[in-house]
């Protein structure tokens, strides 16, 4: 068995399409020759899927990650906000902060959670879920 990731674009029109994973990685690694044009200026819906797989065959989801993209006016991603989404995912971490008195709770990585999920996060709706799936499985995600 081996594990293999699947990025979907939910387009404006709710069309969706999937991204090779090669150019998902060099967008996000902010690659100068690798933009998408199409969604200069929007923050787009994206499933990032980690499927399990048998003889190289979808068997099983693990999880699905559900993010805004937002890209730049030259179709990139937009890097302050990507860098930002890593800021907030960092806070969000609820190590103890020994400076503190016992008595005192540190609201602040509750705080950055909630920011995150409103900001960075989406909630599919079951025909967005049944279409990733269905794509899977039938093998129209290739």
């Amino acid at each position: 068995m081996s594990i293999s990731l699947r990025v979907f674009f939910f387009n404006p029109d709710n069309s969706i399409i999937k991204i090779p994973l090669s150019r998902f990685d060099r967008l996000s690694k902010n690659d100068p020759n690798e933009s998408f044009p199409e969604y200069a200026g929007e923050r787009i819906k994206c499933a990032i899927v980690c499927v399990e797989l048998e003889n190289r065959r979808p068997v099983k989801i693990i999880n699905v990650n559900y993010t805004i993209v937002s890209f730049s006016s030259d179709g990139r991603i937009d890097q302050e906000k990507f860098h930002s989404e890593g800021a907030l995912a960092a806070q969000m971490m609820d190590l103890p902060d020994l400076t503190l008195p016992k008595n005192v709770v540190d609201l602040s990585p509750k705080i950055a959670q909630k920011k995150y999920h409103e900001r960075f996060k989406w909630t599919p709706t079951r025909d967005e879920v049944d279409t990733i799936i269905e794509m899977i499985f039938s093998g129209a995600d290739k």
